[in-house]
Order: structure tokens, then sequence, then C-alpha cells
């Protein structure tokens, strides 16, 4: 509770931050607080790239701190992508690609869980002591997945360009699917884990030294989350590129 507390007063702290937290729609405390963390680096991003948009959370927060930015939202579970599509209809610069993301163009099995936030293309672990171990899976579907040079091939991105993506343990796959798109980014946001909840699911470690070949160096966690034990299980890490 008290950790809450004191995020909501971080976040309050902010311009705009109770606007943000008692009118936007949809609103995400955590959202806030990483998106206004990145704009004390003083970097004016023109585009967004969210991958794992869920209901728009992110791309909300983004929107109001980057109002001249073009916002590109995937979201592969249908009516979730419905729910996005209706949260951000009144930004002009936003569109939503329905497709989850990855290093193949086409199908995949996808597994919805009982918080749509945790679905994934990879199957649970339930991992004690994680923030999943609650969590069950409740469908698997077949959704499109794309490469990101694929999917983004006839857009102009617009620097400064920011990549954030929240795939639940799929961000490796979809970098390896955007070698071109990295060539334009500036920055690189990946929630990390240090113990994995979804099988095969890369730890930190992996994703840094993934980054590091492509010229990325690690800057700093914007935020972090702990599991029931209370040690650090995720971080959302931000790396940019030297």
């Amino acid at each position: 509770m008290l950790s809450k507390a004191l995020d909501v007063a971080e976040a309050l702290r902010y311009p705009g931050g109770r606007r943000a937290l008692m009118k936007s729609r949809p609103r995400s405390i955590t959202s806030w607080l990483i998106i206004n963390r990145l704009r004390e680096l003083g970097v004016t991003f023109q585009t967004i790239i969210d991958g794992g948009a869920n209901i728009g959370q992110f791309a909300r927060a983004a929107h109001l701190c980057f109002q001249d930015a073009s916002i590109l939202s995937f979201e592969p579970l249908p009516d979730i992508a419905d729910q996005l599509e209706a949260n951000l209809s009144d930004v002009a610069r936003h569109a939503i690609f329905r497709s989850a993301l990855g290093n193949n163009d086409g199908e995949t099995e996808f597994n919805r869980n009982s918080n749509s936030q945790a679905s994934s293309v990879l199957p649970l672990l339930q991992t004690p002591g994680g923030l999943t171990e609650d969590t069950k899976e409740t469908e698997h579907l077949r959704v499109p997945i794309g490469r990101l040079d694929t999917l983004l091939k006839e857009h102009s991105l617009k620097s400064a360009v920011l990549l954030k993506l929240d795939l639940q343990g799929y961000e490796l796959e979809a970098l390896k699917g955007a070698n071109n798109t990295l060539q334009q980014c500036s920055h690189v946001l990946l929630e990390t884990v240090f113990d994995r909840e979804y099988g095969d699911e890369p730890l930190f470690e992996e994703i840094w030294g993934y980054l590091r070949e492509q010229g990325f160096q690690f800057e700093r966690p914007l935020n972090v989350s702990k599991g029931s034990s209370g040690s650090i299980v995720q971080m959302d890490a931000l790396f940019r590129r030297r």
C-alpha cells in the first residue's frame, strides 16, 4: 500500500498528473510514471511504436506527454483491439495493427489469460512468488503475427523513434524481426525479467546482449515490479543507441 501511495504522489508531481489520473481513459499510474521518466530525458519522440498495447494504457500516457508523436499500436486479441481503437479514437496520429509481433509472418497460437495484459504467445509457468502466479490460461486462439520490419515497411518513422515492447516473454523474438526498424530507433523500452514466468522466456541478460550487438547500451530502469516474496522479478528497461 505504501508503494502504491508513493507512486500516486510521484505521478501527481508531473505536469498534468492530476488530469491524467482522474480524467484520461484508459489510465495507468505505471504508464504515466514511465512516460514522464522518459520525458525527463529531454528527447522529443516523434514516433512511438507500442508493441503489446492492450487497451491503450501506455498509448494514452504517451499521447498526453508527446502530443505531436505518431503512435503505432500492436494488439492481437480482437476484442481487446476493439477497446484499444475506441479508447484512442480521439488521437489523430494513432494507428492500430491487429497482430502479435515476432520473427515470422503468418499466424500463431496465442494464449489468452485471465488478466488480458498477461496474455502471450508463450505458455504460463505460474512461477511461485512471481507476478503471474495467480493468473490462469483461459483460451487458446489463432491470431496474426508479423515482423515489425514487414508490418512497418510502408511507414515512414519520423525521428526520434521509441520502440516499446511489452510482449510477456516474446520481446526477443520481436526484436529479431525488427532489424531494419531498430536501425531507425534511438531508444528501446522493454519489459524484462530476472526469473522466467513464461516458457522459454529470455532473461534480462540475454535481451541486453542482443541489443548490445545491435548498437544499444542499457540506459536505466524506468520501473521495477516485485513479486509476492518482495524480490524484484521484472524491470521496464530503457536502452539507448550508442
